[in-house]
C-alpha cells in the first residue's frame, strides 16, 4: 500500500501559500484559529478559545454551563490543576484586576 502525502513535508506557511498560488481561498475560521477542527477543539490555545468565544457567546455560554454542572470536571487541565474555561481564557481578567485593587 503507497501512502501519498504531497504536502507532508511543508511548514504550515508553506501549505498556505500553496494554497493561495493555486487560487483556493482560505476557509474563513483560519482568521482566529491555526487550525480547523470542531468548534470547541480542546487543544485550542487560549487566544483562539476565546476568538471562538466572542464569535458565538450563546454557544460559550453553554459550554460554561455544561463544564459548571460537571461538579468540578474541567475541559482544560494544566500540571495536574483543573483550570475552568473563563480562567482559561483570561475572560474576566479586567474585573479581576479591579478585585485585586481593592
Amino acid at each position: 500500500m503507497f501512502n501519498f502525502r504531497p504536502i507532508l513535508h511543508l511548514k504550515k506557511f508553506e501549505v498556505r501559500q500553496l494554497v493561495r498560488a493555486a487560487g483556493v481561498k482560505e476557509h474563513g475560521a483560519y482568521s482566529h484559529v491555526s487550525r480547523v477542527s470542531c468548534r470547541w477543539f480542546i487543544f485550542n490555545s487560549p487566544e483562539e478559545m476565546k476568538a471562538v468565544a466572542e464569535l458565538f457567546p450563546d454557544d460559550w455560554k453553554k459550554l460554561k454551563d455544561l463544564e459548571n454542572s460537571l461538579g468540578g470536571h474541567t475541559m482544560k487541565y494544566q500540571k495536574g490543576k483543573r483550570i475552568p474555561l473563563c480562567d482559561f481564557i483570561h475572560e474576566d481578567a479586567e474585573f479581576k484586576q479591579l478585585l485585586l485593587k481593592v
